[in-house]
């Protein structure tokens, strides 16, 4: 917790869960934990640059996939390319 402590301070954590139900604390220390490891590995981005990166490969990925299904759609005959086609990526 030397981490959150040093991204966020410790009146600011002790305020953030003092705001929350119970129930969700554990949840709420796991992120500020694992927000505070992202801000010291990347001080400008942090964690949003993880999830900027993800997005990214998703849609690369997703593109790999409609080129896939086009590349298949003239393979094989259009009745057995229908299912394929109407599923979404």
């Amino acid at each position: 917790f030397i981490n959150v402590h040093k991204v966020f301070g410790a009146s600011n954590v002790g305020k953030i869960l003092n705001e929350l139900n119970p129930t969700q604390q554990n949840d709420a220390v796991k992120s500020l934990a694992y927000k505070a490891e992202c801000r010291i590995k990347d001080p400008i981005y942090g964690c949003v640059g993880f999830v900027s990166l993800l997005q990214h490969h998703l849609r690369q990925v997703q593109q790999e996939i409609e080129r896939a299904k086009k590349e298949l759609a003239t393979s094989i005959r259009p009745a057995a390319m229908q299912p394929i086609l109407n599923s979404s990526a």
